[in-house]
């Protein structure tokens, strides 16, 4: 696994896939637009998802500053460091979802990087990590195809609201001075190579 400001990437290396895992608490929610839910900043769009009753070894690293991938009921708590590869593991002999967080103080939204972990039985794991490997492979194939703009837009308005928003805001305002405002940036609007560069 590997840690980002302010997600996860789960990376399965035997078995060909990855995906990022991020907060998927409401903004409304943080704002107190709206009312709390029950695991209120503990909650995230994909969990990791590991069999019940095997020992599962988790490397760990980071990609940008020093962040700690903790989840209390595993009794594991180890740092992930830039350029270097750390190394836990555990077993959990019952079904469940687990929650944890980032552990390292790791920038301006540490706060927003939960831990969610799925044990599941055996065969439902091997059915997921099929699935898994299934859209994985469409999405090399993804690679070759002749986009549409339309398409383009739709995808790109998927990932936007994934990675980008958390820091630019989802109608693009951003959070000035760190994040730049994004909605009627020039940068964004006529300097395409620069803003792709970036």
């Amino acid at each position: 696994m590997t840690g980002y400001q302010w997600r996860w990437q789960y990376e399965y290396i035997d078995d060909d896939f990855s995906f990022f895992s991020n907060m998927s608490t409401p903004r409304d929610q943080i704002r107190n637009r709206q009312a709390k839910g029950e695991h209120y900043l503990l909650e995230v769009d994909n969990p990791l998802v590991i069999p019940v009753g095997k020992k599962v070894r988790f490397l760990l690293t980071a990609n940008d500053v020093i962040h700690s991938w903790w989840v209390p009921a595993f009794g594991v708590k180890k740092d992930a460091i830039p350029g270097f590869i750390n190394e836990t593991w555990t077993r959990v002999d019952v079904p469940g979802t687990y929650r944890g967080q980032c552990t390292e103080l790791c920038g301006k939204d540490h706060g927003f990087m939960p831990v969610v972990v799925k044990a599941v039985p055996e065969e439902e794991y091997n059915e997921w990590v099929a699935e898994q490997r299934e859209m994985a492979e469409m999405e090399r194939q993804l690679t070759e195809k002749d986009w549409t703009l339309d398409e383009l837009m739709e995808r790109g308005e998927r990932a936007y609201a994934t990675a980008c928003a958390s820091c630019h805001q989802a109608d693009g305002t951003g959070l000035p001075p760190a994040f730049p405002a994004l909605k009627g940036s020039q940068m964004a609007l006529e300097d395409m190579e620069g803003h792709i560069d970036i």
